[in-house]
């Protein structure tokens, strides 16, 4: 196949592209689960929830095009794979071969761990559902916390911002906060164990998809620059929340 350098670089300027637009829709979950859904959850609880997941998959959809490997698909691997087999008849000829071969190392799940993780999320969860994910443990995790909340008095219910039961709120005050707290801290546990793994695999964490993100916006900056074309210039993200 035949490339010119043109087409090359509409190619990692649309790389680029998705890249933002993966880091735009991260970002806002996060925002929505860390700042506003503590909030307004009680108010709003199908919105939030359905606005945080929506944004969460569409940005981890989007980063793993960036990633696919399959030989028919845009991506990095892709075009640095075309980039290695044209840039002779570009006439670029002072291109350093180790930081191009590490580069395709960095975006191949059989060389970086992240990328590999990022596969194992999209393919189990994101472009397929496995069947060995439900029943989710998360339900019975939380139901465990609660004691079986479908006995009486153990719906759970929203009081003051907060997820309790009615058998819990009936206790004395000084009882029913450690109570709370005791809760508190298993939920948490509970969703930090839900959000950790996935079918024996660690799921990616928000700073390492980030970091695939910085990545992919530095090889596709590394080879446009090449062609005297700079992408995103100014690209930056705060990871503070």
């Amino acid at each position: 196949m035949n490339v010119i350098i043109a087409d090359f670089e509409s190619k990692i300027v649309a790389l680029g592209n998705s890249l933002e637009q993966s880091y735009s829709h991260l970002k806002l979950s996060e925002w929505i689960r860390y700042k506003y859904i503590n909030k307004y959850l009680k108010d709003y609880p199908s919105f939030y929830r359905l606005s945080y997941t929506a944004n969460y998959e569409i940005g981890l959809l989007k980063l793993s095009r960036v990633y696919d490997e399959r030989e028919g698909c845009l991506s990095l691997l892709k075009c640095l794979k075309i980039f290695d087999s044209h840039h002779k008849k570009w006439g670029l000829t002072n291109v350093n071969r180790v930081i191009l071969e590490q580069d395709k190392k960095d975006v191949s799940s059989k060389n970086n761990s992240l990328v590999n993780r990022l596969k194992h999320l999209r393919d189990k969860t994101l472009a397929h559902t496995d069947n060995k994910l439900y029943p989710l443990p998360l339900i019975k995790d939380l139901n465990d916390v609660y004691e079986n909340p479908t006995e009486d008095g153990d719906e759970l219910i929203w009081v003051e911002d907060r997820i309790t039961t009615k058998r819990i709120e009936e206790l004395p005050n000084l009882e029913k906060e450690i109570r709370l707290k005791q809760i508190s801290m298993k939920i948490h546990e509970a969703w930090d164990k839900d959000d950790s793994e996935l079918l024996g695999q660690d799921i990616l964490k928000l700073n390492e998809i980030y970091h695939l993100i910085d990545q992919g916006v530095n090889i596709c900056n590394r080879y446009r620059e090449k062609t005297a074309v700079v992408l995103l210039t100014g690209y930056t993200h705060n990871l503070n929340i």
